[in-house]
Protein backbone atom coordinates (compact mmCIF):
# COMPACT_ATOMS: atom_id res chain seq x y z
CA UNK A 1 0.00 0.00 0.00
CA UNK A 2 0.97 3.49 -0.83
CA UNK A 3 1.32 6.48 1.50
CA UNK A 4 0.95 10.16 1.58
CA UNK A 5 2.40 12.84 3.51
CA UNK A 6 1.09 15.95 4.75
CA UNK A 7 2.66 19.01 6.82
CA UNK A 8 0.97 18.82 10.50
CA UNK A 9 -1.76 21.24 9.63
CA UNK A 10 -2.69 19.80 7.02
CA UNK A 11 -2.94 16.55 8.29
CA UNK A 12 -4.83 17.51 11.10
CA UNK A 13 -7.29 19.08 8.42
CA UNK A 14 -7.59 15.99 6.65
CA UNK A 15 -8.29 13.85 9.60
CA UNK A 16 -11.13 16.49 10.66
CA UNK A 17 -12.61 16.08 6.91
CA UNK A 18 -11.58 20.10 6.16
CA UNK A 19 -9.42 19.03 3.45
CA UNK A 20 -10.33 16.78 0.70
CA UNK A 21 -7.85 17.45 -2.15
CA UNK A 22 -4.46 17.82 -2.53
CA UNK A 23 -2.11 18.88 -5.37
CA UNK A 24 1.37 17.28 -6.24
CA UNK A 25 3.37 18.76 -8.81
CA UNK A 26 3.94 16.26 -12.31
CA UNK A 27 7.71 15.46 -11.92
CA UNK A 28 8.25 15.12 -15.62
CA UNK A 29 6.01 18.61 -16.91
CA UNK A 30 3.99 17.16 -20.14
CA UNK A 31 4.95 18.90 -23.47
CA UNK A 32 1.18 18.11 -24.94
CA UNK A 33 -2.49 16.40 -24.44
CA UNK A 34 -4.09 14.12 -26.51
CA UNK A 35 -7.70 14.30 -25.47
CA UNK A 36 -9.74 12.78 -22.83
CA UNK A 37 -8.12 9.19 -20.81
CA UNK A 38 -10.29 6.33 -19.60
CA UNK A 39 -7.69 5.78 -16.76
CA UNK A 40 -9.64 7.90 -14.20
CA UNK A 41 -7.85 11.16 -15.14
CA UNK A 42 -8.37 14.30 -17.73
CA UNK A 43 -6.31 14.57 -20.38
CA UNK A 44 -3.16 11.90 -21.41
CA UNK A 45 -0.16 13.80 -20.80
CA UNK A 46 2.99 13.19 -22.93
CA UNK A 47 6.58 13.85 -21.61
CA UNK A 48 9.85 13.15 -24.04
CA UNK A 49 9.14 9.69 -22.56
CA UNK A 50 5.88 8.57 -23.54
CA UNK A 51 2.85 8.91 -21.59
CA UNK A 52 3.05 10.24 -18.07
CA UNK A 53 0.72 8.40 -15.30
CA UNK A 54 -0.05 10.00 -12.00
CA UNK A 55 1.67 8.60 -9.00
CA UNK A 56 -1.68 7.52 -7.11
CA UNK A 57 -4.82 6.20 -9.21
CA UNK A 58 -8.29 6.44 -9.06
CA UNK A 59 -9.73 3.72 -6.42
CA UNK A 60 -6.42 3.43 -4.76
CA UNK A 61 -6.27 3.43 -0.67
CA UNK A 62 -3.58 5.32 0.77
CA UNK A 63 -1.91 5.31 4.43
CA UNK A 64 -1.33 8.91 5.93
CA UNK A 65 2.09 9.20 7.20
CA UNK A 66 2.82 10.76 10.63
CA UNK A 67 6.10 10.71 12.88
CA UNK A 68 5.68 8.12 15.77
CA UNK A 69 7.51 6.47 18.37
CA UNK A 70 7.30 3.49 19.22
CA UNK A 71 8.63 1.79 22.99
CA UNK A 72 7.40 -1.97 24.07
CA UNK A 73 4.02 -2.77 22.43
CA UNK A 74 2.87 0.98 22.21
CA UNK A 75 2.81 3.77 19.46
CA UNK A 76 2.70 7.28 20.19
CA UNK A 77 1.76 10.13 17.51
CA UNK A 78 3.57 13.54 17.46
CA UNK A 79 0.09 14.91 15.86
CA UNK A 80 -1.93 13.60 18.21
CA UNK A 81 -2.33 16.21 21.55
CA UNK A 82 -3.67 13.23 23.60
CA UNK A 83 -0.33 11.19 22.72
CA UNK A 84 1.97 14.36 23.46
CA UNK A 85 0.33 14.86 26.80
CA UNK A 86 0.63 10.97 27.61
CA UNK A 87 4.09 11.00 26.93
CA UNK A 88 5.09 14.89 28.57
CA UNK A 89 3.08 12.81 31.94
CA UNK A 90 5.70 10.38 31.59
CA UNK A 91 8.36 12.16 31.87
CA UNK A 92 9.98 12.36 27.81
CA UNK A 93 9.07 16.10 27.11
CA UNK A 94 12.52 17.30 27.16
CA UNK A 95 13.52 14.12 24.78
CA UNK A 96 10.89 14.87 22.27
CA UNK A 97 12.56 18.17 21.28
CA UNK A 98 15.23 15.67 20.15
CA UNK A 99 15.71 14.90 16.53
CA UNK A 100 16.13 11.26 16.81
CA UNK A 101 13.00 10.74 18.85
CA UNK A 102 10.50 10.40 16.52
CA UNK A 103 10.58 8.43 13.64
CA UNK A 104 10.80 9.72 9.94
CA UNK A 105 7.31 9.89 8.66
CA UNK A 106 8.57 9.50 5.02
CA UNK A 107 9.71 5.80 6.52
CA UNK A 108 6.42 4.79 8.41
CA UNK A 109 4.78 1.45 7.80
CA UNK A 110 1.17 0.48 6.91
CA UNK A 111 1.21 -1.18 10.00
CA UNK A 112 1.65 1.83 12.25
CA UNK A 113 -0.70 3.84 10.56
CA UNK A 114 -4.00 5.25 11.99
CA UNK A 115 -5.90 7.21 9.08
CA UNK A 116 -6.56 5.90 5.53
CA UNK A 117 -7.82 7.65 2.28
CA UNK A 118 -9.36 6.61 -1.22
CA UNK A 119 -8.61 8.60 -4.03
CA UNK A 120 -11.91 9.44 -6.07
CA UNK A 121 -10.73 11.44 -8.60
CA UNK A 122 -7.42 12.13 -10.47
CA UNK A 123 -7.29 14.98 -13.03
CA UNK A 124 -4.45 17.29 -14.69
CA UNK A 125 -4.48 21.00 -14.51
CA UNK A 126 -2.07 24.11 -14.47
CA UNK A 127 -1.71 25.11 -10.85
CA UNK A 128 -3.49 28.57 -10.99
CA UNK A 129 -6.26 26.95 -12.76
CA UNK A 130 -7.31 25.80 -9.38
CA UNK A 131 -11.32 27.20 -8.70
CA UNK A 132 -13.05 28.63 -5.78
CA UNK A 133 -14.49 25.69 -4.62
CA UNK A 134 -11.38 23.59 -4.79
CA UNK A 135 -9.38 26.06 -2.71
CA UNK A 136 -12.49 25.00 -0.22
CA UNK A 137 -11.63 21.47 -1.06
CA UNK A 138 -7.70 22.06 -0.10
CA UNK A 139 -8.72 23.00 3.40
CA UNK A 140 -9.03 27.35 2.72
CA UNK A 141 -11.57 28.80 5.54
CA UNK A 142 -14.14 31.78 4.76
CA UNK A 143 -14.44 34.10 7.58
CA UNK A 144 -16.94 36.12 7.12
CA UNK A 145 -16.79 39.88 8.92
CA UNK A 146 -20.20 41.80 7.63
CA UNK A 147 -23.18 39.77 7.17
CA UNK A 148 -24.11 42.69 5.44
CA UNK A 149 -21.55 42.98 3.23
CA UNK A 150 -19.88 39.87 1.15
CA UNK A 151 -16.44 42.06 0.11
CA UNK A 152 -15.29 42.22 3.49
CA UNK A 153 -14.97 37.97 3.37
CA UNK A 154 -11.50 36.93 4.70
CA UNK A 155 -9.63 33.68 3.93
CA UNK A 156 -7.54 31.57 5.73
CA UNK A 157 -5.77 28.01 6.58
CA UNK A 158 -6.53 27.20 10.02
CA UNK A 159 -4.31 29.68 11.93
CA UNK A 160 -1.74 29.75 9.35
CA UNK A 161 -0.38 31.78 6.64
CA UNK A 162 -2.25 34.94 7.39
CA UNK A 163 -5.67 36.33 6.01
CA UNK A 164 -6.36 36.81 2.47
CA UNK A 165 -8.68 39.03 0.10
CA UNK A 166 -9.47 35.72 -1.97
CA UNK A 167 -9.44 32.27 -1.64
CA UNK A 168 -6.72 31.83 -4.28
CA UNK A 169 -4.95 34.32 -2.54
CA UNK A 170 -4.98 32.11 0.82
CA UNK A 171 -4.30 28.83 -1.66
CA UNK A 172 -1.47 30.79 -3.42
CA UNK A 173 0.83 31.61 -0.13
CA UNK A 174 -0.12 27.94 1.60
CA UNK A 175 1.33 26.17 -1.52
CA UNK A 176 4.36 27.85 -1.77
CA UNK A 177 4.77 27.55 2.18
CA UNK A 178 4.84 23.77 1.69
CA UNK A 179 7.36 23.78 -1.24
CA UNK A 180 9.30 26.21 0.41
CA UNK A 181 9.65 28.37 -3.34
CA UNK A 182 7.17 29.95 -5.43
CA UNK A 183 6.09 27.73 -6.78
CA UNK A 184 3.01 29.49 -7.34
CA UNK A 185 4.56 32.16 -9.79
CA UNK A 186 6.33 29.19 -11.87
CA UNK A 187 2.17 27.89 -12.32
CA UNK A 188 3.82 24.18 -12.91
CA UNK A 189 1.29 20.88 -14.09
CA UNK A 190 0.03 19.17 -11.22
CA UNK A 191 -1.97 16.26 -10.28
CA UNK A 192 -4.74 16.84 -8.66
CA UNK A 193 -6.14 14.06 -6.59
CA UNK A 194 -9.60 14.23 -4.90
CA UNK A 195 -10.07 11.77 -1.97
CA UNK A 196 -12.76 10.59 1.70
CA UNK A 197 -11.09 9.52 4.87
CA UNK A 198 -11.97 5.77 4.89
CA UNK A 199 -10.45 2.59 6.52
CA UNK A 200 -7.95 0.11 5.14
CA UNK A 201 -10.08 -1.43 2.97
CA UNK A 202 -11.54 2.12 1.48
CA UNK A 203 -14.89 2.03 3.63
CA UNK A 204 -15.72 6.23 4.17
CA UNK A 205 -15.28 6.78 7.92
CA UNK A 206 -18.77 7.72 9.82
CA UNK A 207 -19.58 11.58 9.56
CA UNK A 208 -20.55 12.01 13.03
CA UNK A 209 -17.65 10.45 15.11
CA UNK A 210 -15.10 10.29 12.62
CA UNK A 211 -14.32 7.20 14.05
CA UNK A 212 -15.42 3.85 12.41
CA UNK A 213 -16.55 3.27 9.34
CA UNK A 214 -20.01 4.04 8.01
CA UNK A 215 -22.56 1.31 7.51
CA UNK A 216 -25.64 2.87 7.15
CA UNK A 217 -27.46 5.81 6.13
CA UNK A 218 -29.02 8.62 8.67
CA UNK A 219 -31.00 10.87 6.44
CA UNK A 220 -27.84 12.36 3.90
CA UNK A 221 -25.17 11.17 6.42
CA UNK A 222 -23.07 8.20 5.94
CA UNK A 223 -22.43 6.86 9.34
CA UNK A 224 -21.26 3.87 11.62
CA UNK A 225 -24.12 1.87 13.78
CA UNK A 226 -22.95 3.48 17.07
CA UNK A 227 -23.64 7.22 15.92
CA UNK A 228 -27.41 5.89 14.21
CA UNK A 229 -28.50 4.36 17.45
CA UNK A 230 -27.21 7.91 19.32
CA UNK A 231 -29.09 9.78 16.58
CA UNK A 232 -32.37 7.46 17.29
CA UNK A 233 -32.25 7.94 20.68
CA UNK A 234 -31.86 11.35 20.33
CA UNK A 235 -34.95 12.05 18.08
CA UNK A 236 -37.23 10.25 20.17
CA UNK A 237 -36.09 12.29 23.11
CA UNK A 238 -36.77 15.36 21.39
CA UNK A 239 -39.95 14.15 20.29
CA UNK A 240 -41.25 12.28 22.59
Amino acid sequence: MNGICFIEPLFIAVVEKRKTMTRRVVKEQPMSFEGLSGNGFIGNPIGEKGFIKPRYKLGEVLYLKEPYYEIFLDTYYKYDKKDIEELKSDGLEEKMSFPWFWKNKLFMPTSAARYFVKITDVKIEKLQDISEEDCFKEGIDKMLLSPEDASKDIFKYDNYFGFHETAIEAFSYLINHISKKDIWEENPFVWVYEFVLCDKEGIPMCNQCNQKPAVTKYGNLDVCQSCCDRLDREFDEEYR
